[in-house]
């Protein structure tokens, strides 16, 4: 990872290279829940915040590679009239992740597709009686789909809009657990749509 970070580094900062490649800086807001997980709704909202470098490959096709720190999860906090919780539950995931797209450029328009792998920094579940102490074997990395567009604000300024859903379970079916199955009757799987805007330095 720390590799990684250095090479973004060089690729944003350095002026012989940055003649091939553009860099900066990338951040956002994201909406999101997990699907399997006995809730619903696009309910937990977080942020994304990390760097980035695109590259043309023709006249029509840019790469673009990212590392960032993400937060995923969901929440589900239905309550009663008189404010009790009916329903409460959120999972809260932190990734270090680095998405990898290929952009179709049209106009303004830079149209998107790829994927991204995750490392798990931490995770954490609570109900409505507090921390759940349950090990749900959270999956330490995952590999998801990304779909989405960027626009081209002007030669600094770019803004993208993203659907994002893994392509590998985070945590599996219980069915022998009637403990665990209260959380968990199917695969988990990571669902969100994000906002970013992405800044050239270079």
């Amino acid at each position: 990872m720390r590799i990684l970070i250095i090479i973004l580094a060089i690729l944003i900062t350095s002026p012989a290279i940055a003649q091939e490649f553009r860099g900066g800086l990338a951040g956002g807001v994201l909406s999101s829940q997990v699907d399997g997980d006995q809730q619903g709704g696009y309910n937990k909202a977080s942020f994304h915040i990390g760097a980035f470098v695109q590259r043309t490959l023709s006249d029509k096709i840019d790469a673009n590679m990212e590392l960032r720190y993400i937060r995923k999860g969901a929440l589900s906090n239905k309550v009663f009239e008189d404010g009790t919780y009916e329903n409460y539950f959120r999972s809260r995931l932190n990734y270090i992740e680095i998405p990898v797209t290929a952009l179709y450029k049209t106009g303004n328009f830079k149209l998107e597709g790829g994927f991204a792998a995750g490392a798990l920094i931490n995770s954490s579940l609570e109900d409505e009686y507090g921390k759940v102490d349950l090990d749900l074997d959270i999956a330490r990395s995952e590999v998801s789909l990304i779909l989405g567009f960027f626009y081209v604000v002007n030669e600094q300024l770019q803004v993208n809009f993203r659907i994002q859903y893994s392509l590998t379970p985070i945590s599996k079916a219980y069915s022998d657990d009637i403990e665990k199955l209260y959380y968990s009757q199917g695969n988990w799987y990571n669902n969100l749509i994000s906002f970013g805007l992405y800044y050239n330095i270079r």
